[in-house]
Protein backbone atom coordinates (compact mmCIF):
# COMPACT_ATOMS: atom_id res chain seq x y z
CA UNK A 1 0.00 0.00 0.00
CA UNK A 2 1.37 3.57 -0.55
CA UNK A 3 -0.21 6.58 1.20
CA UNK A 4 0.69 10.41 -0.49
CA UNK A 5 -0.26 12.75 2.55
CA UNK A 6 -0.12 16.36 0.96
CA UNK A 7 0.32 18.99 4.18
CA UNK A 8 -1.34 22.39 2.66
CA UNK A 9 0.49 25.45 3.74
CA UNK A 10 -3.27 26.44 5.41
CA UNK A 11 -3.05 23.68 8.16
CA UNK A 12 -0.24 24.94 10.42
CA UNK A 13 -0.04 23.72 13.57
CA UNK A 14 -0.59 26.32 16.42
CA UNK A 15 3.02 27.74 16.13
CA UNK A 16 2.52 28.43 12.17
CA UNK A 17 5.05 26.00 11.17
CA UNK A 18 4.33 23.15 8.29
CA UNK A 19 7.49 21.95 6.70
CA UNK A 20 8.81 18.26 6.97
CA UNK A 21 12.15 17.88 8.37
CA UNK A 22 14.26 14.90 7.51
CA UNK A 23 17.68 14.04 7.85
CA UNK A 24 17.85 10.82 5.22
CA UNK A 25 14.66 9.40 2.84
CA UNK A 26 16.49 5.76 3.21
CA UNK A 27 17.01 5.72 6.83
CA UNK A 28 15.62 2.62 8.39
CA UNK A 29 15.06 3.06 11.99
CA UNK A 30 13.82 0.49 13.98
CA UNK A 31 12.39 1.55 17.72
CA UNK A 32 11.55 -0.98 20.06
CA UNK A 33 9.21 1.61 21.73
CA UNK A 34 7.42 2.58 18.03
CA UNK A 35 4.17 3.38 18.19
CA UNK A 36 2.35 0.19 16.64
CA UNK A 37 -0.08 2.28 14.60
CA UNK A 38 3.55 2.77 12.11
CA UNK A 39 4.03 -1.35 12.97
CA UNK A 40 3.17 -3.82 10.06
CA UNK A 41 4.28 -7.56 11.27
CA UNK A 42 6.30 -5.73 13.81
CA UNK A 43 8.07 -4.14 11.22
CA UNK A 44 8.54 -0.20 11.18
CA UNK A 45 6.61 0.98 8.05
CA UNK A 46 8.52 3.43 5.18
CA UNK A 47 8.37 6.55 5.07
CA UNK A 48 9.37 9.43 2.75
CA UNK A 49 9.75 13.06 1.85
CA UNK A 50 8.80 14.06 -0.89
CA UNK A 51 9.10 17.62 -0.56
CA UNK A 52 8.58 20.27 2.38
CA UNK A 53 4.83 19.52 2.71
CA UNK A 54 4.70 15.77 1.23
CA UNK A 55 5.23 12.79 2.57
CA UNK A 56 4.99 9.39 1.03
CA UNK A 57 4.20 6.23 3.17
CA UNK A 58 5.23 2.54 1.88
CA UNK A 59 3.56 -0.53 3.57
CA UNK A 60 3.30 -3.87 2.24
CA UNK A 61 -0.37 -4.43 3.74
CA UNK A 62 -3.49 -2.19 3.89
CA UNK A 63 -2.82 -0.06 6.66
CA UNK A 64 -5.98 2.28 7.32
CA UNK A 65 -5.07 2.99 10.54
CA UNK A 66 -2.09 5.58 9.47
CA UNK A 67 -5.09 7.76 7.39
CA UNK A 68 -6.50 8.31 10.81
CA UNK A 69 -2.98 8.79 12.54
CA UNK A 70 -2.67 11.58 9.55
CA UNK A 71 -5.46 13.06 11.22
CA UNK A 72 -4.82 13.14 14.93
CA UNK A 73 -3.68 16.44 16.43
CA UNK A 74 0.50 15.01 16.78
CA UNK A 75 1.35 12.71 13.94
CA UNK A 76 5.15 13.46 15.21
CA UNK A 77 6.63 15.68 17.97
CA UNK A 78 7.58 18.76 16.14
CA UNK A 79 11.55 18.92 16.57
CA UNK A 80 11.76 22.78 16.52
CA UNK A 81 10.11 22.53 20.07
CA UNK A 82 10.63 19.32 21.28
CA UNK A 83 14.68 19.48 20.77
CA UNK A 84 15.45 21.56 23.72
CA UNK A 85 13.98 18.89 25.91
CA UNK A 86 16.37 15.93 23.91
CA UNK A 87 20.11 16.05 25.44
CA UNK A 88 21.13 14.58 21.41
CA UNK A 89 19.93 18.29 20.81
CA UNK A 90 20.30 19.86 24.15
CA UNK A 91 23.52 18.62 26.70
CA UNK A 92 21.82 20.24 29.42
CA UNK A 93 18.72 18.19 29.22
CA UNK A 94 18.62 14.48 29.77
CA UNK A 95 16.60 11.75 28.83
CA UNK A 96 14.62 11.79 31.58
CA UNK A 97 13.60 15.58 30.68
CA UNK A 98 12.83 14.72 27.33
CA UNK A 99 10.57 11.93 28.69
CA UNK A 100 8.44 13.30 31.10
CA UNK A 101 8.46 16.49 28.34
CA UNK A 102 5.86 13.92 26.36
CA UNK A 103 3.20 12.87 28.79
CA UNK A 104 -0.13 13.22 27.38
CA UNK A 105 -0.76 16.11 30.06
CA UNK A 106 2.05 18.17 28.64
CA UNK A 107 1.36 17.85 24.82
CA UNK A 108 -2.31 18.42 26.03
CA UNK A 109 -2.28 21.06 28.21
CA UNK A 110 1.39 22.37 28.37
CA UNK A 111 1.81 26.09 26.82
CA UNK A 112 3.14 26.38 23.90
CA UNK A 113 3.20 23.03 22.24
CA UNK A 114 2.05 22.94 18.74
CA UNK A 115 -1.36 21.69 17.89
CA UNK A 116 -3.17 20.98 14.69
CA UNK A 117 -6.36 20.92 16.66
CA UNK A 118 -8.59 23.40 16.96
CA UNK A 119 -7.61 25.27 20.29
CA UNK A 120 -4.06 25.62 21.81
CA UNK A 121 -3.20 26.03 25.46
CA UNK A 122 -1.90 29.56 26.77
CA UNK A 123 -2.62 28.78 30.25
CA UNK A 124 -2.12 26.00 32.72
CA UNK A 125 -2.31 25.90 36.89
CA UNK A 126 -2.01 22.72 37.48
CA UNK A 127 -4.81 21.09 39.31
CA UNK A 128 -6.14 24.86 39.33
CA UNK A 129 -7.08 25.89 35.96
CA UNK A 130 -6.63 25.52 32.21
CA UNK A 131 -7.22 28.43 29.26
CA UNK A 132 -7.17 27.32 26.06
CA UNK A 133 -7.47 29.82 22.82
CA UNK A 134 -8.42 29.00 18.97
CA UNK A 135 -5.87 27.92 17.07
CA UNK A 136 -5.68 30.95 14.30
CA UNK A 137 -4.35 28.33 11.94
CA UNK A 138 -7.07 25.91 12.48
CA UNK A 139 -7.20 24.32 9.11
CA UNK A 140 -11.28 23.66 9.31
CA UNK A 141 -13.96 26.18 8.25
CA UNK A 142 -18.23 25.99 7.92
CA UNK A 143 -20.13 26.38 4.96
CA UNK A 144 -20.00 29.76 4.90
CA UNK A 145 -15.89 30.15 4.75
CA UNK A 146 -15.87 30.97 8.28
CA UNK A 147 -12.88 29.74 10.34
CA UNK A 148 -13.46 27.50 12.88
CA UNK A 149 -14.18 27.18 16.15
CA UNK A 150 -16.10 30.34 16.95
CA UNK A 151 -15.19 30.91 20.37
CA UNK A 152 -11.82 32.90 20.80
CA UNK A 153 -11.31 31.50 24.25
CA UNK A 154 -12.19 28.74 26.84
CA UNK A 155 -11.80 28.28 30.56
CA UNK A 156 -11.92 25.46 32.65
CA UNK A 157 -11.60 25.62 36.56
CA UNK A 158 -10.63 22.02 38.19
CA UNK A 159 -12.93 21.41 40.99
CA UNK A 160 -11.90 18.52 43.16
CA UNK A 161 -15.35 18.53 45.40
CA UNK A 162 -18.35 17.17 43.42
CA UNK A 163 -20.12 19.19 45.80
CA UNK A 164 -18.55 22.33 45.31
CA UNK A 165 -18.98 21.25 41.25
CA UNK A 166 -23.03 20.76 42.31
CA UNK A 167 -23.54 24.40 44.34
CA UNK A 168 -21.55 26.48 41.90
CA UNK A 169 -23.89 24.98 39.00
CA UNK A 170 -26.87 26.01 40.75
CA UNK A 171 -25.42 29.59 41.68
CA UNK A 172 -24.39 30.29 38.10
CA UNK A 173 -20.91 30.26 38.70
CA UNK A 174 -20.21 27.19 35.93
CA UNK A 175 -22.14 27.23 32.39
CA UNK A 176 -21.26 23.69 31.62
CA UNK A 177 -19.90 20.87 33.10
CA UNK A 178 -20.33 17.17 32.02
CA UNK A 179 -17.52 15.07 31.95
CA UNK A 180 -17.79 14.97 36.56
CA UNK A 181 -21.66 14.91 36.33
CA UNK A 182 -22.52 11.88 38.73
CA UNK A 183 -25.58 10.34 39.60
CA UNK A 184 -25.09 11.00 43.03
CA UNK A 185 -25.74 14.70 42.06
CA UNK A 186 -29.42 14.16 40.72
CA UNK A 187 -31.18 14.73 43.93
CA UNK A 188 -28.86 18.26 45.17
CA UNK A 189 -29.46 19.47 41.24
CA UNK A 190 -33.53 18.55 40.98
CA UNK A 191 -34.16 20.26 44.48
CA UNK A 192 -32.27 23.10 43.01
CA UNK A 193 -34.70 23.80 40.27
CA UNK A 194 -37.51 25.37 42.60
CA UNK A 195 -35.05 28.04 41.42
CA UNK A 196 -35.84 28.32 37.94
CA UNK A 197 -32.70 28.86 36.29
CA UNK A 198 -32.03 25.26 35.35
CA UNK A 199 -33.76 22.49 34.66
CA UNK A 200 -32.56 18.74 35.07
CA UNK A 201 -33.78 16.11 32.72
CA UNK A 202 -32.40 12.30 32.67
CA UNK A 203 -32.04 11.33 28.92
CA UNK A 204 -30.79 8.43 26.69
CA UNK A 205 -30.40 6.01 26.49
CA UNK A 206 -26.76 6.38 25.79
CA UNK A 207 -23.04 4.41 26.40
CA UNK A 208 -22.76 4.53 29.83
CA UNK A 209 -20.09 2.83 32.50
CA UNK A 210 -19.56 -0.32 32.75
CA UNK A 211 -18.34 -2.54 35.30
CA UNK A 212 -16.60 -5.70 35.22
CA UNK A 213 -16.77 -7.19 38.74
CA UNK A 214 -14.80 -10.08 40.07
CA UNK A 215 -13.63 -10.72 36.19
CA UNK A 216 -10.20 -13.23 37.70
CA UNK A 217 -12.94 -15.07 39.93
CA UNK A 218 -12.75 -18.89 39.19
CA UNK A 219 -16.61 -19.08 39.94
CA UNK A 220 -18.63 -16.85 37.60
CA UNK A 221 -21.62 -17.23 39.97
CA UNK A 222 -19.92 -14.58 42.04
CA UNK A 223 -20.27 -11.93 38.78
CA UNK A 224 -23.66 -12.99 38.07
CA UNK A 225 -25.14 -12.34 41.94
CA UNK A 226 -22.98 -8.89 42.24
CA UNK A 227 -24.61 -7.77 38.90
CA UNK A 228 -28.21 -8.07 39.99
CA UNK A 229 -27.54 -5.14 42.99
CA UNK A 230 -25.38 -2.88 41.41
CA UNK A 231 -28.29 -0.37 39.91
CA UNK A 232 -29.98 0.04 43.72
CA UNK A 233 -26.31 0.50 45.38
CA UNK A 234 -24.26 2.48 42.65
CA UNK A 235 -26.48 4.19 40.53
CA UNK A 236 -29.74 4.99 43.20
CA UNK A 237 -31.61 3.05 40.88
CA UNK A 238 -31.77 6.18 38.07
CA UNK A 239 -30.04 4.35 35.22
CA UNK A 240 -31.60 1.26 33.25
CA UNK A 241 -29.85 -1.97 33.90
CA UNK A 242 -28.57 -3.70 30.49
CA UNK A 243 -26.05 -5.95 29.93
CA UNK A 244 -22.70 -5.16 28.13
CA UNK A 245 -25.07 -5.06 24.60
CA UNK A 246 -25.32 -2.05 21.98
CA UNK A 247 -28.60 0.09 22.35
CA UNK A 248 -31.88 -0.12 21.77
CA UNK A 249 -32.00 2.64 18.60
CA UNK A 250 -29.08 0.52 17.12
CA UNK A 251 -29.77 -1.38 14.13
CA UNK A 252 -27.83 -4.37 15.72
CA UNK A 253 -29.46 -4.31 18.98
CA UNK A 254 -30.35 -8.03 21.15
CA UNK A 255 -32.92 -8.03 23.76
CA UNK A 256 -31.37 -11.38 24.98
CA UNK A 257 -28.04 -9.35 24.91
CA UNK A 258 -29.26 -6.15 26.49
CA UNK A 259 -31.18 -7.86 29.58
CA UNK A 260 -28.93 -10.60 30.49
CA UNK A 261 -28.14 -9.96 33.86
CA UNK A 262 -30.17 -7.23 34.94
CA UNK A 263 -33.10 -8.87 36.74
CA UNK A 264 -33.10 -7.25 40.87
CA UNK A 265 -33.54 -10.74 42.91
CA UNK A 266 -32.09 -10.05 45.90
CA UNK A 267 -33.27 -14.02 47.42
CA UNK A 268 -31.63 -15.52 43.90
CA UNK A 269 -28.37 -13.18 45.08
CA UNK A 270 -28.07 -14.64 48.02
CA UNK A 271 -28.41 -18.28 47.16
CA UNK A 272 -25.73 -17.95 44.52
CA UNK A 273 -23.34 -16.63 46.76
CA UNK A 274 -24.13 -19.27 49.36
CA UNK A 275 -23.61 -22.08 46.77
CA UNK A 276 -20.44 -20.29 45.84
CA UNK A 277 -18.85 -20.90 49.37
CA UNK A 278 -20.02 -17.23 50.64
CA UNK A 279 -23.31 -18.21 52.39
CA UNK A 280 -22.87 -14.67 55.08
Amino acid sequence: MKVARRFSRSGKGSSGRTDIRSRSTTTRVTIPWMPTVWLVDDEPIQMEKVDDHTLRVFSPKPLGRVLQAFCSNQIARPKHYFARFHPRYNPASTYETFRDSRTSAQLTLQPGVPRISAWRSVHWDRGQRIVYERNPYYRKVDTEGNQLPYADRIEFNVIQDSQVISLNFMTGEIDLFGRYAQTSMYPTLKAGERNGKFKVRVTGPERGLTLYLNWDAPNPALREAFREKLNQIIFHGLLDESGYSLARQSPYFDERLYMLYTEFDPERARTMLAEAGYPD
